[in-house]
């Protein structure tokens, strides 16, 4: 169990839903957004795409981690942040993620609304 919350923290930290502003490095993250995919520069919530800011809402992860021990359950979670029904609109963005290791399967799967800030 142990194992499946430092992975869960680690999805929700890279789309900053774990993180405060500047506890995580910014890194290139890869979406698919509007049917594209689309690569942000993302520091906790903001994401950058050609030079404009965008911050992220109506964010919801869900995934599972399946244990390669015999006997051992499926774990599974879920969590949403940052739900506004007035934030809609902007890029809908969503990723879907599978990570084996020798200790099991990992599988997430993220959706999330970006609005431009009006800030570059």
């Amino acid at each position: 169990m142990k194992r499946w919350a430092v992975a869960g923290a680690v999805v929700l930290a890279t789309l900053g839903v774990a993180s405060t502003a500047g506890a995580e490095k910014p890194a290139n993250e890869t979406f698919i957004c509007n049917g594209q995919e689309t690569t942000f520069f993302v520091h906790g919530r903001v994401g950058v795409l050609d030079g404009q800011n965008y911050l992220a809402y109506n964010i919801e992860v869900s995934g599972s981690f399946d244990p390669s021990a015999p006997g051992e359950p499926t774990q599974m979670f879920e969590d949403t942040q940052w739900t506004s029904a007035k934030k809609t609109g902007g890029l809908q963005c969503s990723a879907h993620e599978v990570t084996v290791t020798a200790e099991g399967t990992e599988t997430f799967d993220i959706s999330f609304n970006a609005l431009p800030t009006g800030k570059p």
